[in-house]
């Protein structure tokens, strides 16, 4: 039944989306599993094409798993900078994926920066995050996608209201959308034990923040047509 007393105001609500943000300091200390439960308890009530629920939860918190997830994507990274760095294989990619080669040119610089910082030893990736949330379903599901994105934007608003740092982790889908490279495409997925039926549509790194920000990041205007 729903408990009509128990809505949050127009206010409130504003105030959590706009005070949520993208956190990547982390204290070392590990997150109980009713916090994570309670994420995914949100993320399951999301909306969900034909209301099919498709969306599935992988909680990974084994430092070794999460250390080799970090490792694989500096290893794509390293292999996309060398692909589009050969005239041939840009120019083929050009013809074949020219939106996501130009995409991916754009992206070697940074790519080369974060190889740097890995090897370095800092972990640019997940940030040594204490849990990697992965968002997965079967690939004959209608809107799998869609449907596991919503899941992660609930789950990133339950995440802040109880104070938990969080961010969508893009490089780690990266390498399981690598086009003209299936080799890379089941390589995390596979190796945080995600079925081979399903693919892995979305993650987000948690743990206690370190920083408490005062302030938040403020949004362009939107870009609004009234017809």
């Amino acid at each position: 039944m729903i408990q009509s007393e128990k809505m949050p105001t127009t206010e409130q609500v504003m105030e959590l989306l706009k005070t949520r943000r993208s956190i990547r300091v982390f204290q070392d200390r590990p997150l109980e599993r009713e916090i994570i439960e309670k994420i995914i308890d949100g993320a399951r009530f999301a909306p969900s094409a034909h209301n099919s629920q498709s969306t599935e939860y992988l909680v990974v918190q084994d430092r070794a798993i999460l250390s080799r997830v970090s490792a694989i994507v500096v290893e794509y990274m390293k292999f996309e900078t060398g692909r589009l760095s050969n005239p041939f294989l840009r120019g083929f990619a050009s013809l074949v994926i020219r939106e996501a080669a130009e995409i991916g040119l754009h992206e070697v610089a940074t790519f080369r920066r974060v190889v740097q910082l890995y090897e370095s030893g800092a972990d640019p990736i997940l940030n040594r995050a204490q849990v990697l949330l992965a968002f997965h379903a079967r690939r004959t599901a209608p809107f799998p996608d869609v449907n596991a994105q919503l899941a992660v934007q609930n789950a990133s608003l339950v995440a802040h209201s109880l104070g938990i740092g969080h961010f969508y982790t893009g490089w780690v889908i990266a390498p399981c959308r690598a086009p003209m490279a299936r080799a890379w495409n089941r390589r995390i997925p596979t190796l945080i034990g995600i079925p081979s039926e399903n693919n892995l549509y979305g993650a987000l790194a948690l743990g206690y923040p370190v920083p408490r920000f005062e302030n938040r990041i403020e949004r362009k205007p939107p870009r609004t047509t009234w017809k």
